[in-house]
């Protein structure tokens, strides 16, 4: 991470749609990391669909999992609380949907 560049942390509710995510993470490195260091936590909102092994990000991807379904909003709320909570340096946290339904 150079340190003289602003850190960007993309968060993303999902609930099943990891294809669609994987699309959206390989457009922000396409587009952000030129201009910051970026990370993304993906709140994985109790999701049925078996999670990818890896994401071909580029740069870091956690991944935190929700024991039940709370709902798109409350998943969005709980990724806020934890980037807070758990995350230090960032300058921006950019909140997106990623199921693919809007472009």
């Amino acid at each position: 991470m150079d340190i003289s560049r602003k850190q960007a942390i993309f968060l993303f509710p999902v609930y099943n749609d990891w294809e669609s995510l994987e699309i959206l993470l390989k457009r922000i490195k396409e587009v952000a990391t030129n201009t910051f260091d970026v990370k993304a936590v993906v709140i994985n909102d109790c999701s049925t669909e078996p999670l990818p092994e890896r994401f071909a990000a580029g740069f870091p991807v956690e991944i935190v999992n929700l024991k039940v379904n709370v709902g798109h909003q409350r998943a969005i709320a709980i990724g806020l609380q934890y980037v807070q909570a758990e995350k230090t340096g960032f300058h921006y946290v950019v909140v997106m949907d990623s199921d693919g339904e809007d472009h």
